[in-house]
């Protein structure tokens, strides 16, 4: 499953850093800037080593982003793991949301920066104040999937293995350091119900595996010593920030998988639909899944109708491939998810529709294919 990739190499060593098997270096005064579970178990590696080895690692200090108000009315404040995980281990706390307004410590005393997940740029002033500059730890086999969101470009994208990347801190672009180790062939589990923070969670212990072997061999100390090209530059694709239009659903192009695994990988899904009127509402949509489609009856592909069977009514959606999706919930925005029939309802989507010929009234369908 792992392959450490390391250039062959002479290093000369001080007495107290051949005892680790690496390069000699001044004890490490570290900045760690990180965010969630998958950076927290970096963090963590790093606090073993200092526990253990602090000729290695003398101090870990944690910078993080403030915990925000999340939801309708900002009511909710979100959870921000590395920052609980420091104040339980008694750690030095700093928090920045803009460094353009941060007053950074003064003196400016660390000598390593690590950033994992973190989400913003570390100013280039900072990595050239700071003695070994920077390290990031990247869940990919860099160049392939550079950018904010690899774990849920690589579940869109139905991959079946990963890998993970240490590489120097770029100052002037994200993930365009210095390849110093690489892991590949890390299999993704469960890659088809699998969500983002389950797969960053299978992938934390590599992350602070590759991390720990970085600083134990004191690969951030110059002459850096680059892997192979040929290794690392198979391909090249991008992972950008995920986008309010990476969950739009297109009806005229994704199957029914399509739709399934963005759901599990993005989160809620949206749409709109145009009234007779020429309004448009954006319906968002949540608990999306396979239905059953004996005996229901075949509607335009983006159809939005319910039937009842088994004494239930369900919102129901045929796919481009012929295939049937059930939507329990929707809400419109600035609203909370109620039950999507009951949205279909009060926004008057629906009108009987006479299915059989009968006159009898057996169908609600929506008045229009969403757009």
């Amino acid at each position: 499953m792992r392959l450490a990739l390391r250039p062959s190499f002479t290093r000369a060593f001080s007495q107290a850093a051949k005892a680790f098997g690496g390069k000699a270096h001044d004890p490490l005064r570290i900045l760690f800037c990180g965010s969630d579970s998958f950076s927290t178990s970096s963090l963590e590696a790093l606090n073993a080593i200092h526990s253990s080895k602090p000729s290695i690692v003398e101090s870990v200090e944690v910078l993080c982003r403030p915990a925000k108000h999340v939801g309708r009315g900002l009511k909710r404040i979100r959870a921000n793991p590395i920052h609980d995980y420091a104040i339980s281990n008694d750690m030095v706390i700093h928090q920045v949301d803009d460094f353009a307004k941060w007053e950074t410590p003064h003196p400016w005393d660390f000598n390593l920066i690590i950033a994992v997940s973190f989400g913003l740029f570390i100013p280039s002033r900072l990595i050239r104040a700071t003695k070994y500059g920077g390290l990031n730890v990247h869940p990919s086999v860099l160049p392939d999937y550079a950018g904010a969101a690899p774990l849920h470009r690589m579940l869109i994208n139905r991959e079946k293995k990963t890998g993970m990347t240490l590489q120097t801190l770029d100052e002037n672009r994200f993930d365009n350091g210095k390849i110093i180790l690489q892991y590949t062939d890390i299999n993704i589990p469960y890659r088809h119900t699998m969500a983002p923070k389950h797969l960053g969670n299978v992938l934390a212990p590599f992350g602070a595996k590759i991390l720990t072997e970085g600083i134990l061999h004191g690969d951030f100390v110059p002459p850096i010593e680059v892997a192979p090209p040929s290794i690392h530059g198979l391909r090249a694709r991008k992972a950008p920030k995920i986008t309010k239009e990476d969950r739009r659903i297109d009806w005229r192009l994704w199957t029914r998988e399509n739709i399934l695994v963005r759901a599990r990988a993005l989160g809620a899904l949206w749409n709109e639909v145009r009234l007779e009127d020429g309004r448009v509402h954006r319906l968002i949509f949540s608990d999306i899944a396979e239905a059953s489609s004996a005996g229901t009856p075949q509607l335009p592909v983006g159809t939005l109708f319910i039937w009842e069977y088994d004494h239930l009514q369900r919102l129901l959606v045929w796919t481009m491939d012929n295939c049937l999706l059930q939507i329990s919930n929707i809400k419109l925005s600035g609203t909370d998810f109620v039950p999507a029939r009951t949205v279909a309802k009060r926004l008057n989507l629906l009108e009987p529709y006479d299915i059989d010929g009968s006159g009898v009234p057996v169908l609600l369908k929506a008045t229009a294919p969403l757009i």
